[in-house]
């Protein structure tokens, strides 16, 4: 017993200061009770929709599952893919200038071909 009233005489500065800050902070969470009620209020209002995200979301679990499957079934052709990519990206840009100057003769020739377009319209009949 007197250590136990030694304990208590030892922590009671240390719970003073405890029951002082909680009497400070009592007025802050009477201020906060109606914050509080209007956040549970708004819960409840959004319980059925969350259930029903839940029950969407269970049922697309399966396909979610299997769309995980696929993806790890055709990682090894995603990575073939992508490393014949990288392969050819060089020619791409070796062809660019070309497909460039096709694209030029391309809009040279337009004119042309409107005529022709035109004239090919006019004969038909």
């Amino acid at each position: 017993v007197a250590g136990v009233l030694a304990d208590l005489a030892r922590v009671q500065p240390d719970l003073a200061e405890l029951l002082a800050d909680q009497s400070e902070l009592q007025p802050d969470v009477a201020e906060l009770q109606p914050d509080f009620a209007e956040l549970l209020a708004d819960l409840a209002c959004l319980q059925p929709d969350l259930s029903g995200v839940l029950a969407d979301v269970t049922r697309i679990q399966p396909d979610v599952a299997g769309v995980l499957a696929d993806l790890a079934r055709v990682q090894p052709d995603l990575a073939e893919l992508l490393a014949d990519q990288s392969e050819l990206q060089p020619d791409v840009a070796e062809l660019q200038p070309d497909f460039a100057e096709l694209l030029a003769d391309l809009a040279c020739l337009q004119p042309d071909l409107s005529g022709v377009l035109a004239d090919v319209t006019r004969i038909q009949p």
